[in-house]
Parts: structure tokens; sequence; C-alpha cells
């Protein structure tokens, strides 16, 4: 008789091989092992009983007879065949038929055999164990570069050791291509005959992740190979707006008499996607923003967009449409600003956007500059049917001082513990003339005096007369301090208007307007909450205007990306006129605003 040892084979039902789960838990190669390992060493327990190494005899089981051709020596029954012996168990019997006596049998017992193999599935489940826990190393890849089952799975074709971070390993000097299949490009989608393997008809080089730095990115393995990434960021601003008037009327230089009007409205002030990144070199960068606003008759406007490229530190050309590079408060983002918007100083005496080139660098590494040449001050959106010949220049030069970087806003949100200082001024220069029939153009209509007056608007300076031609000149000091949560900071502005002529005699030939603003906060809880205050003023021959105003600022998420600013505002006949702020010309009264902002 031949004893059959091990289970049956149990059936089992054939599972196309697409259709199959990708193992969740561990790579191939860690299974793999392990299965080699247990195979391993339940064989050398095998092996060891057939070489006859356990020196305890055992006895067959009841009824188990020894094969009649077994060789008998030194009084033992010697069986062979392998795997049989894992039956073995009980005491030997003598075979029947031809009336032998029963032998013992030499090997282990069949207890012995489960003890062992116990001890195995603890020593192959303490590894599994260490394998689970143990962390992954740095720089060493989830896979051995070598195996080419993981690299089919996973995708890679060159064998490069590579890290699973997506970081070369020591001595590798740049990343391996990486190729992803097309979705349902193997076979239509269809499934291959069962014991096939699935083929792609295609693969695409994988070149780029997607992922959030301060907004979302997508940029390249490898930047020198491909110098293409994009970030994305959102930004809106929605506010609400009330004005109370405690004047009904307002008149002008030129005598014309204006109402002036309660408001109570909401507003989404601004709401703006932004792109910017590499393109071509790792030098040239492009910059895009995207402006809406309910106010600006729900128009989307570019704003800005610009190419740059970078020779140095020293130096970055751009070209494109952006900020005319003078008056820092206006240069400041207004999603930066310390209450609900900039002040009516900053807005009456600005500039505004502009088509031109920049030059943008780094004097030392704590002195900065921005200098350009554009088509004119404020021809932000205008076409050019209504732009003058004349160029507009324009530069702006600041310092920081003290330990740390100065930051990107006026209040001390970063609570720094040591005193730190910007120190900076601007310049800037528009010859504004030319007629289409006798109508100024459009970029000319910019300016007002100091009572909120168009200058060329018809009898602005004197009855029956008209302005065409004037010289604009602007200059402005700027100043701020930070310290522990405490911050003040101002400016001074300054404007000439040189060179006056149009269709008739003018009481004056040039003017001059001044003004200021200052501003303080202080936070009441460390990066959370702070309260703030701003006075302006602009002054001149035609007037002189103050505007008070107090407000809080509240950021809900322990960083900047969102925030809640409320701000109260009295005003006493504003020169300004501008939706953007709320601020309309002639207003005076009290004007309350609050403002939710959120950006990614």
């Amino acid at each position: 008789m031949r004893v059959l040892a091990g289970p049956q084979r149990a059936n089992s039902q054939t599972i196309c091989p697409a259709k199959r789960q990708a193992p969740t838990a561990h790579f191939p190669f860690v299974e793999l092992r392990l299965l080699a390992v247990t195979t391993a060493i339940i064989c050398s327990a095998v092996g060891t009983a057939l070489a006859g190494e356990f020196a305890a005899p055992t006895a067959a089981p009841a009824g188990f007879r020894a094969p009649t051709d077994a060789p008998v020596i030194d009084g033992q029954v010697q069986l062979t065949g392998g795997p049989e012996l894992l039956s073995v168990a009980g005491p030997a019997m003598a075979p029947t038929g031809r009336g032998a006596p029963a032998m013992p049998i030499t090997g282990p017992s069949f207890e012995q055999l489960l003890d062992r193999i116990d001890q195995q599935d603890r020593v192959i489940a303490e590894l599994q164990q260490r394998l689970d826990a143990a962390p992954p190393a740095a720089g060493v890849p989830a896979w051995p570069a070598s195996s080419s089952a993981a690299n089919s799975a996973y995708g890679t074709s060159n064998g490069t050791n590579w890290a699973a971070t997506g970081e070369p390993t020591c001595g590798t000097p740049k990343p391996p291509t990486v190729y992803a299949p097309l979705v349902g490009d193997a076979d239509n989608g269809k499934c291959p005959p069962c014991g096939e393997e699935k083929k792609l008809k295609k693969q695409h080089v994988v070149t780029h992740y997607v992922g959030y730095d301060k907004g979302f990115v997508i940029k390249p393995f490898n930047s020198k190979e491909y110098p293409f990434d994009m970030k994305i960021n959102g930004r809106i601003q929605f506010r609400y707006n009330g004005f109370a008037r405690n004047e009904e009327t307002w008149t002008d230089n030129a005598g014309v008499t204006r109402e002036i009007r309660n408001r109570s409205d909401f507003d989404i002030e601004r709401a703006r996607l932004i792109l910017s990144g590499t393109a071509l070199d790792e030098r040239s960068t492009y910059y895009l923003q995207l402006d809406g606003d309910t106010d600006g008759s729900d128009m989307v406007d570019f704003f800005d967009y610009w190419w740059a490229w970078k020779f140095s530190d020293l130096l970055q050309v751009q070209v494109g449409k952006r900020k005319v590079a003078a008056c820092r408060a206006w240069l400041l983002s207004a999603f930066n600003t310390t209450l609900v918007d900039r002040s009516m100083a900053t807005d009456f005496f600005r500039p505004d956007r502009t088509v031109g080139i920049w030059f943008v660098g780094d004097l030392t590494e704590n002195m900065h500059y921005e200098a350009m040449v554009g088509n004119g001050y404020r021809t932000a959106d205008m076409p050019l049917s209504q732009q003058n010949d004349k160029f507009a220049y324009a530069a702006t030069q600041w310092i920081d001082l003290g330990d740390g970087a100065f930051g990107n806003s006026f209040d001390d949100y970063e609570m720094h513990d040591t005193p730190v200082m910007q120190l900076g001024h601007s310049f800037a220069a528009a010859q504004q003339g030319d007629t289409f029939g006798g109508i100024p153009l459009d970029e000319s209509d910019f300016v007002r005096l100091s009572d909120g007056t168009v200058l060329d608007a018809p009898s602005a300076l004197a009855p029956g007369t008209r302005v065409t031609d004037f010289d604009l000149y602007f200059y402005a000091i700027d100043a701020a301090f930070k310290y522990r949560g405490f911050a003040i900071n101002g400016e001074l502005c300054f404007r000439w208007i040189d060179n006056i002529g149009g269709n008739g005699p003018f009481p004056v030939d040039k003017l001059y307007d001044r003004g200021f603003y200052a501003q303080t906060s202080y936070y009441l809880v460390p990066e959370t909450l702070y309260v703030a205050g701003r006075v302006s003023q602009v002054d001149g021959a035609y007037g002189n205007h103050y505007e008070y105003a107090g407000g809080v600022g509240w950021f809900l998420s322990g960083n900047r990306n969102q925030k809640l600013t409320f701000d109260v505002t009295v005003l006493d006949g504003s020169p300004l006129n501008n939706t953007t702020t709320d601020i309309l010309v002639g207003d005076s009264g009290l004007l309350c605003r609050a403002q939710y902002q959120a950006m990614f």
C-alpha cells in the first residue's frame, strides 16, 4: 500500500486577471518573499524528517501497514517516498498478506510535526508584524528596482532605483521616466482571455504632479527637463456697505450741484482668479489675474497679465499690464489692507494700471526697487483710441530694516520679537493732452481738484473754459513699523499739476495738492484679532477734507486665508469718487462696512 499525504486540492473558480482586486496592504514582492520563506521552512522540516534526523521512533496508526517491499535494516522497516511520511503516525504494523511481524518505523511523531509547524507559523507571524511596523527609510524605494514584477505593477520601465517620495537616492542623477496607462486603453476595456496578460496599447509619460502650496500647483518632477509649472489661486471679498448722509447735496467748482444719496447694499467687491508660474525656461515667469466686481457691471477684467525674464536678483524685466509703480499703499495688495479698504487719501492720489515695461530687482538683500515706462498714469481697461501718444514713468524704492522679514501687510500678524521697519519713496510723471473733436481723451479724465471737481470738466477752473493739457508729477514718502503685535504706518503724498492749457484763460497755470494717511493697529489675540484706527487728509487750493476710521479684523482659520473686517468711517466731504472703496465724491456722513474675504 502506498501512503498519500497532504490535503486534497479544493475545487477553485477561475478568476479573470483583469477583474482581480488589487492588493491593498503590501507591495507584491513582500508577499512573494513571505511565501518563499514559508515554503522553505516547511520543506526544511519535511527534509529533516526524510533524512531520519529525528531520534525518537514513532508508531504507525492503527490499521497502518508498511509496504511489502519496504527494506528492513537492523530490525526496522525503512519507508521511502517523501511526502507520504507526513501521514505516518502510531505503532508500525507488520505487512499483511505475508505474515511478517509488525516492526517499528523510524521518524517524528504526528504531534511533533504539528508542534514544529506551529513554531514556524509563529516565526512567520512575528516577521510579518516587524515588516508592518517598520517605517520606510528615507531614500529607500518602496520596491526593489530589480524586481520585474514590481516594475510591471507600478509602471517603471527603466529600472532606476527611485524612492517612493519621488526624490533620487544617492548616485541617481535624475528621476526615472514614469509611464501611466491610458484609461480603457487595453482591449477597449474588455477583459482579456483568462490566463493571458492584459497588454497596454499606449503609454503616457508622467512629467508633472498636482499638489497644494499656498495655492493649487502643477509642478514637474524634473524642472530642468520640463520647465513648466502653474499655481492657481482664488480670492473673494464679499462686502456690506451702508452710508448715512448728513448733507443732501454738494456743489463742485464749476457750479454744478449734485445729490448725496444714502446707501445700503451688498457687493462682491473683488472676485479673482490668479494663474502664475514658469514657462519655457526656469528664468521665464508669467502672471495672469482676472477680476470680477458686481459694482462694475458684473464684467470680468484682465487686471494683470505679464511675462517676465529674470536675468539676476538685480534685474527682472516684465512686459504686460500691471500697477504703475508708485504709492506704497497702492502697491500693497487689497487683500492685505488693515481696514476694509485703502484710505481716502491713497485712492485720491494714487495711479492705476497700465500696459508697459517694468524693471524689478534687489539692490541689496534688504533694498528693493521697481521702475517702469507705460502708456499712462491711469489707463486700466481703456481702449488705445482714448489714450494719448505720451508715456508715463514711475519708480519706487524701499528698504527693510531690523531682524526678520517685514511681511506683506502693515499689521503685525507675524508678532515680531524685535522691531522691524520699512522705509520707501515713490515718483511718477505723466503728460496729458490731445483731444478728439475738442473733447479731452478719457486718459486725462481721472484728475480731480481737492473739492472733487474733475479737472478737464467744462468750467472746472473758470466759466466757459476747459482744460485739455497738463503735466502731472507725483511724489510720496512712506514708513512702517512693527513690534510684538503693534504696528504703525503712513504715507505723505504730493501732487503737482503743471503747464495747464486749454481753450481759454485760467486763473491758475499750476496746482499743488498734498495729503497723507496714518494708521495704527494692535493684536488683542495674536494671529487672530486686532483693532485698528486711521486718519487721512486731502488738502489743496479748492478744499481740505478728512477721513476718520476705526475697526477690527478677525482671522477665522488660524491663518490669513479667511478674515472678517468691520470698520466705521466719518467723512466730511469726499474729493474722491471710487466705488471700490465705497467712498463717493461729495460724501459727508457715516460709512459702515463689513467684509468677509477668503483666499486659497
